[in-house]
């Protein structure tokens, strides 16, 4: 799994997408999400690759773009999780700084 703090930043969230293709060694014929920008990377990049191992789907979207309302419940469910979850994580990332288990200074790890 990978992490970062927040999920707006529309080029890695694409990469996130692109890393998992490629360690899969294959993709979902097609992908669903929210209208938010920073989905438009994993629509188009979808969208691309779809239609270059499938000539036959040139001119098609390969993305379903979900109205704001179907999306409520998954974003409260996000929202709770996170509000449960994240104290508990925090302190476990904070044990392996100060354990020295890993360098919080260093984004890469």
């Amino acid at each position: 799994i990978q992490v970062w703090h927040s999920n707006r930043n529309p080029q890695l969230i694409l990469n996130y997408y692109l890393d998992t293709i490629a360690e899969l060694g294959h993709m979902p014929l097609i992908t669903q999400s929210d209208l938010g920008t920073k989905n438009y990377g994993i629509a188009n990049a979808q969208t691309f690759l779809r239609q270059r191992y499938d000539p036959t789907l040139q001119g098609t979207l390969q993305h379903r773009w979900m109205r704001t309302k179907k999306n409520v419940m998954p974003e409260i469910t996000w929202s709770q999780l996170r509000c449960r979850f994240t104290p508990g994580f925090e302190n476990l990332l904070d044990e392996g700084v100060i354990e020295g288990w890993y360098d919080s200074a260093d984004t890469l790890q």
